[in-house]
């Protein structure tokens, strides 16, 4: 949009205007609090009335630093295209933005993208790369962006295909298995769009699942949860619940272990199908528990300890339908 007068200007801009609404994450590292992060992370920040109305100063500031150049009704334009589609692009992904503040905060995700896809990013990179090295009057340098941003547009095409191939596949193993779901839920895996998690909801369980659109059969091996939600009633940090259910988007269980009580989001789906202990396979859970007769919460992660590369290995397999390595032995 700006490159063919200004050069690698445009190229600096640009990266500055797709990544301005991610300031939110300099408010999250000041919180501290890994639950208010839930609710500060995409929200006004990405929000379209916000990016629509903040695009007026922006357009108006470019506009007398670059005098001539273009209009300021073009540069209102260019920033109103690059602000939302950094939300619109993070609204593919399974953690959802809350694009109508401050009419409604209601999560919107397609859930057709992982929140990190080497397949889309790195060949968009590539050649975003090399038009850095190509001056402003090279035809090769436009075409070659162009060519960056259909692919872009390709790829979500294609995992919207996958989500669909995925989708029908687990409602018809639901049914052929007399599981009846009130609601069934598609999300990618982590970095890829052929393997996908399946979450369906029924009165009493949630169920997860996963299928390789590679993979041989439409057999589903489903992993059954009590949804529990009785237990939460004795923990009165009532703010903190409603909080944690708005984000699951009702994709939860939650499971009592003496007199801890722990909330698992599984919207992301399951992290190692060996296991079917919950601690040992979903990504992250919140925890409440007492302390000195004070109900507290905290958050527990995963930690790879190193074995990213095992973890990379075990998501392939599972993409091509090999047999998962035996549960290590303690």
């Amino acid at each position: 949009m700006l490159g063919k007068k200004i050069g690698h200007k445009a190229a600096l801009i640009g990266a500055i205007a797709n990544s301005l609404p991610d300031i939110d994450v300099v408010a999250t590292m000041l919180i501290h609090d890994d639950l208010r992060y839930l609710e500060v992370h995409r929200s006004y920040s990405h929000a379209a009335l916000t990016l629509i109305l903040i695009s007026f100063p922006l357009a108006s500031l470019f506009n007398r630093w670059f005098k001539d150049k273009f209009s300021y009704g073009y540069w209102y334009t260019f920033w109103c295209t690059a602000l939302l589609a950094h939300s619109l692009l993070d609204g593919f992904t399974t953690f959802g933005i809350q694009l109508l503040l401050p009419f409604s905060n209601m999560l919107i995700g397609f859930n057709n993208l992982s929140i990190i896809d080497p397949l889309f990013t790195l060949p968009v990179t590539i050649l975003v790369v090399i038009c850095l090295f190509l001056s402003k009057e090279n035809p090769l340098r436009l075409s070659l962006a162009k060519s960056a941003l259909t692919y872009c547009c390709i790829y979500l095409v294609i995992t919207f295909g996958m989500k669909y191939k995925a989708h029908s596949v687990f409602k018809e193993d639901l049914a052929s298995k007399n599981i009846v779901a009130n609601g069934v839920y598609t999300t990618p895996t982590m970095l890829n769009c052929l393997l996908w998690s399946g979450i369906a909801v029924t009165q009493d369980s949630i169920y997860t699942g996963e299928y390789s659109v590679l993979q041989k059969s439409n057999d589903v091996k489903w992993l059954a949860f009590p949804k529990n939600d009785q237990a939460l009633d004795v923990i009165p940090l009532k703010d903190d619940i409603a909080t944690l259910k708005w984000f699951s988007q009702g994709k939860y269980f939650v499971w009592q272990q003496n007199d801890t009580i722990k909330f698992f989001n599984i919207k992301w789906g399951r992290a190692d199908y060996r296991y079917q202990e919950p601690e040992k396979t979903f990504l992250f859970y919140f925890q409440f528990y007492k302390e000195n007769g004070v109900w507290k919460r905290s958050v527990v992660e995963p930690k790879l300890d190193g074995k990213i590369g095992d973890a990379i290995r075990m998501i392939f397999n599972r993409i091509m339908d090999k047999p998962l390595p035996p549960v290590p032995l303690k």
